[in-house]
């Protein structure tokens, strides 16, 4: 099992750190963020991957597990190493003018432990 360390929302900045307009995604929230890796053409690749973006999905929308150590979701390995493939190499490229700002949350994910 992996667990992937809750955090804040985020406040998306452009690359020279002025503020992305207030919005949907700004601040982007952790659960959003997740959400939308689940979205990564790499999980439509099999019905097995499908699977599993939906069990990763449920324990998503069942919320972080509070800890001393602060709050956190728990995932199995086979399935939190799909959702880090996803967050590592996505499908479509991150874009550079705003993925600056997420790092903290793509760290999350490939750090867990």
């Amino acid at each position: 099992m992996k667990r992937i360390i809750w955090h804040d929302p985020i406040q998306v900045t452009h690359i020279d750190g002025t503020p992305v307009p207030s919005g949907e995604d700004n601040p982007l929230r952790f659960e959003r963020f997740l959400m939308q890796r689940l979205t990564d053409q790499s999980f439509g690749q099999s019905m097995d991957r499908l699977l599993a973006a939906l069990k990763i999905r449920d324990v998503i929308n069942q919320g972080a597990f509070p800890a001393e150590g602060g709050a956190y979701l728990e995932l199995e390995d086979a399935d939190h190493a799909l959702l880090k493939s996803a967050v590592e190499t996505p499908s479509t490229p991150w874009n550079p003018t705003f993925a600056h700002s997420i790092v903290p949350f793509m760290k999350a994910v490939t750090e867990a432990k």
